[in-house]
């Protein structure tokens, strides 16, 4: 099977909280959401037409208000006016003749003893008896906001970062917050919070819930103070204080690593690509390790998203096979672990360029494979191929969160065809060493170039002689200490090693564990090594012309491998396997 991803831009616990201050009118600070005008209000008014209305006030925060009458040149004789809840009826203009008043440029309202919105009409009757009206919007808006705090759900906390999320009980018009480290220093100040959602009472015809979030709060080891400020549209202040501890006392329990892709012995297209998962710490930090058939690492650090998806960018896709490692680890330094094996793919899988995309819905994903005899699918939806290789898929899903991925895999539909991505797994000549603990070591001496000077490579293998899979019970150490090498003369003299490839050592006394690595640890490795019982596994490569001064010859190369060894509690403990021997000549060179 052949893989490719293309990817395009694109039970609560709460804490309820009354206002700590009492409400207080100090007019809307600056945020992130300016009031609309309110249907009915008149605006500019035609100084040479008869009609009249009251100046939008939108919000106000007193019951007993006084507002400005506006009827251009053309005054009426005598106005009335009403003030009755929102609804959504139509009004009532019958009124009684005690309603009416003699025009004045300004009306004293009454909006009565209740909160929210009410409906304001006003008449106007001129001389030649006739009756113009509008109507507008007031709402009126006396306490401060309430504020509910859905996350974190804790107050105590082992992640060094959170994203504090909630929701109040009308329209935020600002939302801002500092943050105070445990010595009582500032260490983010009027920081925004932004809206995010809002619900919509069709009863009530008005917005009565706004949903906030205040992202990426850095905390400090111990008790930390989040001050939160939130206004509504009428300028109501909302100032209250909460208490996140920041400890990692007992938290023992690692991150958790779902791969998504790829998976397990993939084969993948040629060129960079990208590994993604999720975590369940969205704090933790992951490292990856992409070691090839001859043993060179690439290590990667991964990005994590807020929610958790993590991704490891730029991954170079190794010759024939590459064994990748990840390792993630919290504040608390634990840590967990994965491996997997991915293959360079023989058939050729392309998505053609993609549109602008909705953040949701479907779409028709298009492209092209080097052989008509295999499915594609896309996304889990199965594409028609055409004979010259062309194929589509309609309907695509596109994922939501910002960034739209489309994974394409193929399959040959003739199960019993030859597959030119299967693995021949043809074992190389080895002149395997002695068993230590079930592990035995073995040296490869592949083929010389031809009418070139010859480098003297060889590869380094182990083997797990237990009978059963062993995963994750061996770790890497960087490249030069993964091997302990000697050259001998026939009459059993010591060859000089080159200093500059004097392979480094183990650093025994640096106690390191699979479940605790941390940022230090994670330098001193180069991964996991997964050993299935009685395959070779190729652990490092190197060209003997660069490690010693060679002269023609007789010589006895004594080489083994270094490993770290995983105990039962995790620990890991040097481990250094009987060293393969086997015979050289050199000869002079050409």
């Amino acid at each position: 099977m052949l893989l490719l991803t293309v990817l395009a831009a694109s039970s609560t616990c709460f804490l309820c909280l009354v206002p700590t201050s009492p409400a207080q009118s100090q007019g809307i600070p600056p945020g992130q959401r300016s009031s609309p005008p309110a249907r009915g209000s008149v605006g500019n008014v035609d100084p040479d037409k008869r009609t009249i209305g009251l100046r939008y006030l939108g919000f106000v925060t007193n019951s007993h208000i006084t507002v400005p009458v506006e009827s251009g040149n053309n005054h009426p004789r005598r106005m009335a006016v009403r003030v009755a809840p929102a609804s959504r009826g139509l009004p009532d203009w019958n009124w009684s003749p005690a309603e009416w008043v003699p025009y004045s440029s300004n009306v004293d309202l009454d909006l009565g003893e209740s909160d929210g919105m009410k409906r304001v009409l006003i008449q106007g009757e001129w001389d030649d008896g006739s009756i113009m009206g509008s109507g507008s919007a007031i709402t009126l808006l006396r306490s401060s906001p309430i504020i509910a705090v859905t996350n974190p759900p804790s107050l105590l906390t082992a992640q060094p970062m959170i994203q504090l999320k909630g929701y109040s009980d009308r329209t935020l018009a600002s939302i801002y917050f500092d943050v105070i480290n445990p010595s009582g220093t500032y260490t983010a100040r009027n920081r925004p919070g932004f809206s995010t959602d809002q619900y919509f009472d069709r009863n009530l015809f008005a917005m009565t819930t706004d949903y906030f979030e205040c992202l990426d709060i850095e905390l400090s080891r111990g008790t930390n103070t989040i001050v939160l400020r939130c206004a509504d549209e009428a300028g109501n202040l909302t100032t209250t204080n909460f208490y996140f501890v920041f400890t990692t006392a007992g938290h023992t329990n690692p991150p958790l690593i779902t791969l998504a892709w790829p998976t397990n012995g993939s084969h993948l297209q040629v060129g960079d690509f990208s590994i993604r998962g999720q975590l369940d710490d969205p704090t933790a930090t992951v490292m990856g390790w992409i070691t090839d058939s001859q043993g060179h690492t690439q290590v990667l650090e991964g990005v994590v998203e807020r929610e958790g998806r993590f991704w490891l960018d730029h991954v170079r896709m190794p010759e024939e096979i590459g064994y990748v490692s990840l390792v993630a680890f919290d504040a608390a330094t634990n840590s967990s672990a994965t491996n997997f094996t991915i293959h360079r793919g023989h058939t050729e899988l392309k998505l053609d360029p993609l549109p602008v995309l909705p953040d949701r819905g479907t779409i028709t994903v298009t492209g092209w494979i080097g052989r008509s005899n295999y499915a594609v699918r896309v996304n889990g939806v199965q594409a028609v191929v055409q004979p010259d290789g062309k194929w589509k898929a309609d309907r695509v899903p596109v994922t939501a969160g910002g960034v739209a991925i489309f994974d394409a895999s193929a399959r040959p539909t003739d199960t019993n065809a030859p597959d030119p991505d299967a693995e021949t797994n043809v074992p190389p000549p080895i002149y395997w060493g002695e068993v230590t603990d079930q592990i035995q070591a073995g040296v490869y001496f592949p083929a010389p170039p031809a009418n070139q000077v010859n480098p003297y490579a060889c590869d380094l293998y182990v083997r797990n002689t237990s009978g059963s899979n062993q995963s994750l019970s061996w770790v890497r150490p960087k490249q030069n200490a993964r091997l302990s090498v000697f050259l001998y003369g026939r009459d059993g003299t010591n060859v000089p090693m080159t200093v500059r490839n004097e392979p480094v050592e183990l650093l025994p006394n640096a106690r390191m564990n699979i479940h605790h690595l941390g940022e230090r640890e994670v330098d001193l490795i180069d991964g996991f090594l997964d050993l299935p019982a009685n395959t070779p596994v190729r652990v490092a490569s190197l060209h003997l012309a660069d490690w010693f001064s060679l002269t023609p010859g007789q010589y006895i190369l004594d080489i083994g491998p270094q490993l770290f060894h995983a105990n039962e509690d995790g620990d890991l403990t040097p481990f250094d396997a009987a060293r393969a021997g086997t015979n050289i000549t050199v000869i002079p060179q050409p």
